[in-house]
This record gives C-alpha cells, sequence and structure tokens, in this order.
C-alpha cells in the first residue's frame, strides 16, 4: 500500500510526502517515509528537487542481517514534452538495508516518465 500527497503553491512550490507499507509478496521494505520538494525553474515546468526518505528492510530470515535504510536524494525533472519528463538524480544512501558491509553508498540514475 503506498501514499502520495503533493500540492503546488504559489505555482512553483511542489512538497510532497509518501508513506509505503507491505506485509509480504516479495517486497525488498516493508515500511517507507519519503518527502520532499520541488522547486519549477522555468515556465516550461522543469523542476528542481531534494527529498529524504526512511526504509525499514523486509526479510523474515533471521540469517539476513538487515538494517533501517536512509536517503538524500537532489535530481532536476526535465519536463522534454507535454507528456515526457526526463529525471536526472543523484542519492546519497546511509546504511544500505540489505549490504551491512558499506555504511554508504551514491547512485546516480536517469528516469523517464511517461504520462498517458
Amino acid at each position: 500500500m503506498t501514499l502520495s500527497v503533493s500540492y503546488t503553491f504559489n505555482e512553483k512550490w511542489l512538497p510532497f510526502l509518501r508513506a509505503g507499507y507491505s506485509d509480504g509478496g516479495g517486497a525488498i521494505v516493508d515500511r517507507s517515509i519519503s518527502s520532499g520538494i520541488g522547486y519549477k525553474i522555468n515556465e516550461r515546468n522543469d523542476y528542481l528537487g531534494f527529498g529524504v526518505g526512511w526504509a525499514r528492510a523486509a526479510s523474515d530470515d533471521k540469517e539476513i542481517k538487515k538494517r533501517d535504510q536512509y536517503t538524500i536524494e537532489s535530481y532536476y525533472r526535465l519536463q522534454l514534452f507535454s507528456r515526457l519528463q526526463l529525471v536526472p538524480s543523484i542519492q546519497y544512501i546511509h546504511n544500505p538495508a540489505f549490504d551491512i558491509d558499506r555504511d554508504t553508498v551514491w547512485i546516480g540514475s536517469m528516469r523517464v516518465r511517461a504520462v498517458f
């Protein structure tokens, strides 16, 4: 189950809050909360954003070592066409949930969002 809430105000700011819950079904995390804000930087609807999140690793297997994961993300949402967006981002992850050998991980990503 996921709950996502966002609201645009002053035609520039887009805060968001997301929460997730899972009870089995193969999910990697069973609880998560994230929040952040985007700022519209031009009339083309490009946004610069920042978010933070927490997630609890899901596993009933006592042999698997797991821990809570914390994430910070910065992104740029580029509006290519009216229904197509490109979103490069960089994430800093503290305590990767299932990788107890590392305390931090940096991830760069490129997402494509199509609206139908």
